[in-house]
Protein backbone atom coordinates (compact mmCIF):
# COMPACT_ATOMS: atom_id res chain seq x y z
CA UNK A 1 0.00 0.00 0.00
CA UNK A 2 2.85 2.36 0.88
CA UNK A 3 4.55 1.70 -2.47
CA UNK A 4 1.32 2.41 -4.32
CA UNK A 5 0.86 5.72 -2.46
CA UNK A 6 4.41 6.80 -3.26
CA UNK A 7 3.90 5.91 -6.93
CA UNK A 8 0.66 7.93 -7.08
CA UNK A 9 2.40 10.98 -5.59
CA UNK A 10 5.25 10.62 -8.09
CA UNK A 11 2.85 10.44 -11.03
CA UNK A 12 0.95 13.52 -9.83
CA UNK A 13 4.16 15.49 -9.36
CA UNK A 14 5.88 14.61 -12.63
CA UNK A 15 3.23 14.21 -15.32
CA UNK A 16 3.20 17.12 -17.77
CA UNK A 17 0.13 16.15 -19.69
CA UNK A 18 -2.29 14.75 -17.11
CA UNK A 19 -3.71 15.89 -13.80
CA UNK A 20 -4.81 14.06 -10.65
CA UNK A 21 -7.91 16.21 -10.79
CA UNK A 22 -8.90 15.79 -14.42
CA UNK A 23 -11.69 18.34 -14.03
CA UNK A 24 -9.05 21.04 -13.56
CA UNK A 25 -6.73 19.84 -16.32
CA UNK A 26 -7.87 22.42 -18.88
CA UNK A 27 -9.47 25.00 -16.58
CA UNK A 28 -9.05 28.78 -16.92
CA UNK A 29 -9.61 30.84 -13.75
CA UNK A 30 -9.17 34.49 -12.80
CA UNK A 31 -5.53 33.87 -11.90
CA UNK A 32 -4.26 30.91 -13.89
CA UNK A 33 -4.53 28.68 -16.93
CA UNK A 34 -3.99 25.13 -15.76
CA UNK A 35 -0.71 25.03 -13.84
CA UNK A 36 0.46 28.40 -15.20
CA UNK A 37 -0.47 31.30 -12.91
CA UNK A 38 0.03 35.05 -12.90
CA UNK A 39 2.65 34.53 -10.19
CA UNK A 40 4.64 31.88 -12.10
CA UNK A 41 8.26 32.75 -12.86
CA UNK A 42 10.17 31.30 -15.80
CA UNK A 43 12.20 29.15 -13.39
CA UNK A 44 9.00 27.76 -11.89
CA UNK A 45 7.73 26.89 -15.38
CA UNK A 46 10.96 25.01 -16.08
CA UNK A 47 10.44 23.04 -12.85
CA UNK A 48 6.82 22.26 -13.76
CA UNK A 49 7.07 21.58 -17.49
CA UNK A 50 10.74 21.07 -18.29
CA UNK A 51 12.93 23.45 -20.29
CA UNK A 52 12.36 21.44 -23.45
CA UNK A 53 8.63 22.28 -23.29
CA UNK A 54 9.13 26.06 -23.18
CA UNK A 55 9.74 28.20 -26.26
CA UNK A 56 11.03 31.73 -25.62
CA UNK A 57 10.88 34.56 -28.14
CA UNK A 58 11.22 38.32 -28.43
CA UNK A 59 8.96 40.67 -30.38
CA UNK A 60 11.32 42.87 -32.38
CA UNK A 61 8.67 45.57 -32.71
CA UNK A 62 7.72 45.93 -29.03
CA UNK A 63 10.74 44.33 -27.40
CA UNK A 64 8.41 42.21 -25.26
CA UNK A 65 9.67 38.81 -24.11
CA UNK A 66 7.26 35.89 -24.38
CA UNK A 67 7.20 32.19 -23.62
CA UNK A 68 5.02 29.49 -25.14
CA UNK A 69 4.28 26.46 -22.96
CA UNK A 70 4.28 23.49 -25.34
CA UNK A 71 1.84 20.59 -24.91
CA UNK A 72 1.66 17.27 -26.74
CA UNK A 73 -1.33 18.70 -28.56
CA UNK A 74 -0.10 22.13 -29.76
CA UNK A 75 -3.71 23.37 -29.79
CA UNK A 76 -3.44 23.55 -26.00
CA UNK A 77 -0.27 25.67 -25.88
CA UNK A 78 -0.28 28.62 -23.48
CA UNK A 79 1.25 31.98 -24.41
CA UNK A 80 2.91 34.14 -21.74
CA UNK A 81 4.16 37.72 -22.02
CA UNK A 82 6.58 38.81 -19.30
CA UNK A 83 6.70 42.10 -17.43
CA UNK A 84 10.51 42.32 -17.66
CA UNK A 85 13.30 40.45 -19.52
CA UNK A 86 14.09 38.63 -16.24
CA UNK A 87 10.82 36.71 -16.72
CA UNK A 88 9.85 36.84 -13.06
CA UNK A 89 6.18 37.76 -13.47
CA UNK A 90 3.73 37.50 -16.41
CA UNK A 91 1.66 40.47 -17.54
CA UNK A 92 -0.62 38.29 -19.62
CA UNK A 93 -1.52 34.62 -20.07
CA UNK A 94 -3.36 33.78 -23.28
CA UNK A 95 -4.79 30.85 -25.25
CA UNK A 96 -5.90 31.31 -28.86
CA UNK A 97 -5.65 28.05 -30.80
CA UNK A 98 -8.84 27.09 -32.62
CA UNK A 99 -9.08 23.53 -31.27
CA UNK A 100 -7.90 24.28 -27.74
CA UNK A 101 -9.46 22.27 -24.91
CA UNK A 102 -9.12 25.12 -22.40
CA UNK A 103 -12.38 26.38 -20.90
CA UNK A 104 -13.63 28.50 -18.01
CA UNK A 105 -15.84 27.08 -15.27
CA UNK A 106 -18.75 28.80 -17.01
CA UNK A 107 -18.04 26.96 -20.25
CA UNK A 108 -16.41 29.77 -22.26
CA UNK A 109 -13.94 28.41 -24.79
CA UNK A 110 -12.38 29.23 -28.15
CA UNK A 111 -15.30 29.24 -30.58
CA UNK A 112 -18.00 30.34 -28.11
CA UNK A 113 -20.52 32.45 -30.03
CA UNK A 114 -21.86 35.92 -29.20
CA UNK A 115 -25.25 34.45 -28.33
CA UNK A 116 -23.72 31.76 -26.13
CA UNK A 117 -21.75 34.35 -24.15
CA UNK A 118 -24.92 36.41 -23.69
CA UNK A 119 -26.60 33.31 -22.31
CA UNK A 120 -23.71 32.58 -19.94
CA UNK A 121 -23.61 36.23 -18.85
CA UNK A 122 -27.43 36.27 -18.58
CA UNK A 123 -27.44 39.60 -20.31
CA UNK A 124 -25.94 41.76 -23.01
CA UNK A 125 -22.40 43.13 -23.00
CA UNK A 126 -20.15 45.39 -25.05
CA UNK A 127 -17.08 44.68 -27.16
CA UNK A 128 -14.43 46.93 -28.69
CA UNK A 129 -14.65 47.76 -32.39
CA UNK A 130 -12.42 46.08 -34.98
CA UNK A 131 -9.55 47.27 -37.19
CA UNK A 132 -7.65 48.76 -34.24
CA UNK A 133 -4.80 47.37 -32.11
CA UNK A 134 -4.84 43.60 -32.70
CA UNK A 135 -4.69 42.91 -28.97
CA UNK A 136 -7.74 45.08 -28.32
CA UNK A 137 -9.96 44.63 -31.38
CA UNK A 138 -13.08 42.64 -30.52
CA UNK A 139 -12.33 42.36 -26.80
CA UNK A 140 -15.16 42.43 -24.27
CA UNK A 141 -15.08 45.82 -22.55
CA UNK A 142 -18.20 45.79 -20.38
CA UNK A 143 -20.18 42.84 -19.03
CA UNK A 144 -22.66 45.32 -17.56
CA UNK A 145 -24.70 43.77 -14.73
CA UNK A 146 -24.37 40.24 -16.07
CA UNK A 147 -23.42 37.09 -14.22
CA UNK A 148 -19.80 37.51 -15.37
CA UNK A 149 -19.41 41.12 -14.22
CA UNK A 150 -16.85 40.19 -11.53
CA UNK A 151 -14.84 37.92 -13.81
CA UNK A 152 -11.25 38.97 -14.58
CA UNK A 153 -11.01 36.66 -17.58
CA UNK A 154 -10.52 38.55 -20.84
CA UNK A 155 -12.40 37.53 -23.99
CA UNK A 156 -11.66 38.53 -27.58
CA UNK A 157 -13.94 37.95 -30.57
CA UNK A 158 -13.34 37.64 -34.29
CA UNK A 159 -15.91 38.03 -37.07
CA UNK A 160 -16.72 35.02 -39.24
CA UNK A 161 -19.16 36.41 -41.81
CA UNK A 162 -18.99 39.26 -44.33
CA UNK A 163 -21.54 42.02 -43.74
CA UNK A 164 -20.55 44.14 -46.73
CA UNK A 165 -20.55 47.91 -46.29
CA UNK A 166 -22.05 47.53 -42.82
CA UNK A 167 -18.61 46.39 -41.70
CA UNK A 168 -17.63 50.05 -41.45
CA UNK A 169 -20.04 50.34 -38.50
CA UNK A 170 -18.08 47.69 -36.63
CA UNK A 171 -14.63 49.22 -36.86
CA UNK A 172 -12.87 51.86 -34.80
CA UNK A 173 -12.15 52.69 -31.17
CA UNK A 174 -15.70 52.37 -29.82
CA UNK A 175 -17.93 50.05 -27.84
CA UNK A 176 -20.45 47.89 -29.69
CA UNK A 177 -23.43 46.25 -27.97
CA UNK A 178 -23.83 42.49 -28.29
CA UNK A 179 -27.42 43.35 -29.23
CA UNK A 180 -26.27 45.09 -32.42
CA UNK A 181 -28.04 43.52 -35.41
CA UNK A 182 -25.02 44.14 -37.63
CA UNK A 183 -22.66 42.53 -35.12
CA UNK A 184 -24.93 39.49 -34.88
CA UNK A 185 -24.98 39.13 -38.67
CA UNK A 186 -21.17 39.08 -38.62
CA UNK A 187 -21.37 35.95 -36.40
CA UNK A 188 -18.57 36.69 -33.90
CA UNK A 189 -16.91 33.81 -32.09
CA UNK A 190 -14.32 33.85 -29.31
CA UNK A 191 -10.80 33.79 -30.79
CA UNK A 192 -8.76 34.35 -27.64
CA UNK A 193 -9.10 34.04 -23.86
CA UNK A 194 -6.62 35.76 -21.57
CA UNK A 195 -5.98 36.82 -18.00
CA UNK A 196 -3.97 39.76 -16.66
CA UNK A 197 -2.88 40.80 -13.13
CA UNK A 198 -5.45 42.69 -11.07
CA UNK A 199 -4.77 46.42 -11.09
Amino acid sequence: MKKISILMVYVCMTSLWTSCNKGDQFLITNSQIGQVSLSSSHDQLIASFGKENLKDSRNEGTGMISTEVLFKDPNNNIHIIWKTPKKLKPIILRIDNANSKWTTKDGIHIGTTLEELEEINRGQFKIMGFEIDRQLAGTVTDLEEGALKNSRIGIQFKLTKDVGRNYMKLIGNKNISSQSDILKKASPVVKSIFIVPQQ
